[in-house]
């Protein structure tokens, strides 16, 4: 573990705040409860299609209090990501109000300097991959917003994510895809230079210690395992894997007054 003081968290929505559209126990007390403390907290996840603002509403319905801006998602890093590369032209395979993210890049399917492969959900033909390839046959630069396999739907049947199509296009244009969402160094260098912040002071919070705590440990973050998920796709670390552990999200707070730097009263 780092010798310097932790001043923040970042902390996963999906198997931590909530599961599908069931809040965990006692999440929305201990978010207020990381307020009252004043502890910075950004939440991060890999959501591609919703934007910053109907996920704050929806964790709202849920009661669980938080800004848009407190929110990355894996669309809103991809596009504060172009907006430093100076906007240029791109084609965003994307639906959903993900897309308000990037307003301002000048979006186009003719000659763009860019492929950005985000999520179509179950409208994902393969027309369109045929005409992504060929767009990187012709000198676009391929980024993936977030890189997951698969994903589990509220159905409870798995689907392919972002990812499956991504390693398809690599594999056809002989391109390796700039990845912008967990486990990339920035999704988790964005919020945390916007905190102020370096990334040693800083945790991030999630049940997901293959790609969320595997990624948090590379860009130099300590890592706070939860243990209580019902995402049958997550498995159990080993104890070297991360820093420290609670139980739930409810236990967040008072693993803070031992391990965090003081930030005002409680």
């Amino acid at each position: 573990m780092s010798g310097l003081p932790l001043r923040g968290l970042l902390i996963d929505i999906d198997g931590v705040l909530r599961i599908g559209d069931r809040p965990i126990p006692g999440a929305g007390e201990a978010m207020d409860a990381l307020r009252r403390r004043g502890v910075p907290f950004r939440l991060l996840t890999n959501v591609t299609r919703k934007s910053r603002a109907v996920e704050a509403e929806r964790l709202r319905r849920l009661g669980i209090h938080v800004a848009p801006d407190e929110i990355y998602t894996a669309s809103s890093v991809t596009a504060a990501y172009l907006r430093r590369l100076g906007a240029p032209a791109c084609w965003l395979l994307l639906e959903g109000s993900g897309v308000e993210e990037f307003a301002g890049i000048p979006l186009t399917d003719e000659s763009p300097q860019y492929v950005v492969l985000g999520d179509l959900g179950d409208d994902f033909p393969v027309m369109l991959l045929h005409r992504a390839f060929r767009a990187l046959l012709n000198g676009a630069r391929l980024i993936a917003v977030q890189r997951n396999p698969s994903w589990t739907a509220e159905d409870g049947l798995p689907r392919l994510d972002v990812g499956a199509w991504c390693a398809a296009l690599e594999y056809a244009s002989g391109q390796q895809a700039l990845v912008m969402g967990k486990p990339a160094l920035t999704a988790y260098q964005l919020p945390a230079e916007e905190m102020g912040i370096p990334c040693p002071q800083l945790a991030m919070v999630s049940d997901d210690p293959d790609v969320d705590l595997a990624g948090a440990r590379q860009a130099g973050l300590r890592t706070i395992f939860v243990r209580t998920t019902s995402l049958p796709r997550r498995r159990m670390p080993s104890a070297g894997e991360f820093d420290y552990v609670v139980d739930s999200i409810a236990g967040l707070p008072a693993l803070w007054d031992s391990i965090g730097w003081p930030a005002g009263p409680r």
